[in-house]
């Protein structure tokens, strides 16, 4: 891969660096919020919000399209939210090779037990210090940062 070194701009630099120290403090606070309020990880309640909404289940390829985690990653997570009963795993009856993983009702209230602590400290610690213009900013600015990452994985 030939990379760009041209030198990024005072603005550019101050972004990456903002993003990066945002990033190190919130995933702690929300990592403790999920564990303290449904005993979840982060990628546990990614898995369960895939879910949500498909009544016939996802696959594993098609869980991992939604999240950012190795597949063994992945495969440990699922295993523990099977073991926890909050989803289930069964052989997908159109593709004997592949598994089909669906939501239980566990797993829908261990969504429901997180979503308001959830939902107040994205509120408090993400979204309420920005001005709405720049919430809307931040997030046009991620769309587009997330759309390019997704097509330079394809």
């Amino acid at each position: 891969m030939k990379w760009n070194v041209a030198p990024m701009t005072r603005d550019a630099m101050g972004a990456w660096r903002a993003f990066l120290e945002v990033h190190a403090r919130l995933m702690p606070l929300i990592e403790q919020q999920l564990h303290l309020d449904g005993d979840l990880t982060h990628a546990q309640y990614g898995v369960l919000l895939a879910l949500q909404g498909e009544p016939h289940g996802l696959t594993m390829t098609e869980i991992a399209r939604t999240m950012v985690v190795s597949k063994s990653g992945l495969t440990y997570q699922v295993d523990r939210l099977v073991d926890s009963g909050r989803c289930t795993r069964a052989v997908d009856p159109d593709d004997e090779r592949r598994r089909v993983v669906r939501l239980t009702r566990a797993g829908i209230e261990a969504l429901d037990d997180v979503r308001e602590g959830h939902l107040a400290l994205v509120r408090e610690h993400f979204i309420g210090p920005a001005m709405d213009s720049d919430v809307a900013a931040i997030a046009r600015a991620l769309a587009a940062i997330n759309a390019h990452l997704k097509a330079a994985d394809a």
